[in-house]
């Protein structure tokens, strides 16, 4: 067991990974905050057609969430596995399924245009007359922030975090100086308005960070174990011989027949040394036999490496059950903006700042969900090495989860007492409508900064989520609380209580139900599963 386990749950190991996490995610809403700052200051119709193209767009994008946090939770699983030729398949399926179903949702939006923007949101004509060629653009950036998302994911999972937050603050930067020119300074491209020049400059920050990405993946990746080209043509890694030559010795040494087969539960059993040598960890006896075990376990017995095809089906098999879950949770999005849509430009445009205000808190505890999802998968694994050591991870894992989710609650509760103590700067920041502020200045206002602590506990909870692999657990509990609550309490909104404090009420409901049921998962059923993992592969009594 690796003595480092108990690390992983320590505030220094959360903080590295939480750290370049939190500019990582912070990046793209701070952008689309300032965004929404000076579109307010540039005209209500504006701000309106923005809330109802980048939700829509958002929701194309976001439910494809799996490439991100999901493809980081299996490649930084592979990577502790020493499974080379899994790694390799995992990330070109990433990438060209991102690619492929990026591109699907680009033309699915560009198909259904006429009737989101002209029958299901109530807009008004001032409003229509910008969203059309602005949702065009934003479609069409669509396929290049999907890849975008896969090649993070990618570059997490093989820890480097930093990387990744320096790749997406540039283009956050960029995209947000070009957005800057645009509505402050006047610059058009293509001749087009102040929205779509906007667009423009997302969709050419994009394409350049999608060139940067792709090198850095092909950069991060260990080329001396295989290639993506090896694993596009189904090769299963190289082949070692069954004898091979130690360094400064006449006699071969024997290679376990099967050790290229090797699963990952069982690849620590034989340990290479710089020579290249087969050697036998500490714990071993000296005729090969498990020094703590009296028999193999049957989860020790070797087997050929994951076909491209099991691996694909297991790829796609997570990947629809975390769409389901997408789409159920962009769907409280969309439907609250419809309801939304229907109280007119200035509630739209109001909907749209506590949008932006709602998720903030959101990105930037994400940094702690990202710690969650790379070391919590680790000492899951870690659980898997031995008694001793299963002990020690199960231990370190509790810390980790604790921790993780006091730090998400208390970044939480630091952002809603912001909200409450800078009120009335943070609404003239956003909007100079008097409209708009008196819709934002009254109970939605503090029922959002109310709501922080419980959505900072909400995202961590998604993080460990991703670690503990629970898919359809996930995908279930998800529906269940759009079927029952959400779906409920924005009719009862609708029908009742027209509001803008009744819709984000409504979300606030399913939050509640979001942080109940990913307690239940992380503290029951992650843990516990991990015990059983660990009682699994305690040692049994040695020989009389």
């Amino acid at each position: 067991m690796d003595d480092s386990v108990p690390e992983y749950s320590s505030w220094a190991s959360i903080l590295g990974v939480a750290a370049p996490a939190v500019i990582q995610s912070l990046a793209a809403p701070l952008t689309s905050t300032l965004q929404t700052a000076w579109l307010g200051l540039y005209g209500s119709p504006a701000l309106a057609a923005y809330a109802a193209v980048n939700t829509s767009a958002t929701f194309a994008l976001k439910i494809f969430v799996f490439f991100g946090d999901g493809v980081s939770a299996k490649v930084g699983n592979l990577v502790g596995q020493k499974d080379w030729h899994g790694l390799f398949i995992t990330v070109l399926l990433s990438l060209l399924w991102s690619a492929s179903l990026g591109t699907a949702a680009a033309c699915v939006l560009l198909l259904l245009k006429p009737l989101v923007i002209h029958h299901v949101l109530d807009l008004e004509p001032r409003v229509l007359a910008v969203v059309a060629a602005y949702w065009t653009v934003r479609a069409a950036a669509v396929p290049l922030a999907m890849t975008n998302m896969a090649c993070t994911g990618v570059l997490q999972g093989l820890h480097r975090v930093t990387l990744c937050a320096a790749l997406n603050t540039g283009q956050a930067v960029a995209e947000s100086c070009l957005s800057a020119a645009v509505l402050l300074g006047g610059v058009r491209f293509l001749g087009a308005g102040a929205l779509v020049s906007m667009g423009w400059a997302s969709l050419l920050t994009q394409a350049a960070q999608l060139v940067a990405c792709l090198t850095a993946v092909h950069a991060a990746l260990p080329h001396q174990h295989g290639s993506l080209r090896g694993a596009w043509a189904g090769e299963t890694g190289p082949r070692q011989p069954l004898l091979e030559e130690e360094a400064g010795e006449d006699e071969p040494a024997l290679r376990a027949p099967c050790a290229d087969f090797l699963p990952a539960s069982t690849a620590p059993l034989l340990v290479s040394d710089a020579g290249g040598s087969g050697t036998l960890p500490p714990d071993a006896a000296a005729d090969g036999t498990d020094a703590h075990a009296s028999a193999p376990s049957p989860a020790n017995h070797q087997q050929p490496p994951t076909a491209p095809a099991s691996a694909s089906r297991a790829f796609l098999d997570d990947g629809v059950n975390m769409l389901l879950r997408s789409i159920t949770l962009q769907a409280t999005f969309f439907a609250a903006l419809v309801a939304a849509s229907r109280l007119g430009t200035a509630a739209l445009a109001a909907h749209s700042v506590v949008a932006q205000l709602w998720m903030l808190s959101a990105y930037a505890v994400d940094g702690f969900a990202a710690a969650g999802i790379v070391l919590g998968s680790r000492l899951a694994g870690a659980a898997d090495d031995s008694d001793q050591g299963g002990d020690a991870a199960l231990k370190s894992l509790r810390r980790l989860i604790r921790r993780c989710c006091m730090a998400g609650t208390a970044f939480g509760a630091a952002t809603g007492a912001t909200y409450l103590l800078f009120r009335r700067p943070l609404i003239r920041l956003f909007t100079g409508d008097a409209e708009v502020a008196a819709l934002l200045g009254g109970s939605t206002w503090t029922l959002v900064a109310a709501m922080q602590p419980c959505n900072g506990l909400v995202f961590v909870l998604d993080g460990l989520m991703y670690a503990s692999h629970n898919f359809a657990y996930v995908r279930d509990y998800m529906a269940l609380g759009f079927a029952l609550v959400f779906a409920p309490a924005l009719a009862l909104e609708l029908w009742v209580w027209p509001s803008l404090v009744g819709i984000w009420a409504a979300k606030a409901l399913y939050n509640f139900w979001r942080a109940a049921g990913g307690l239940n998962l992380v503290l029951r059923r992650f843990v516990r599963e991990v015990e059983d993992r660990t009682r699994r592969r305690a040692p049994g009594p040695g020989p009389a």
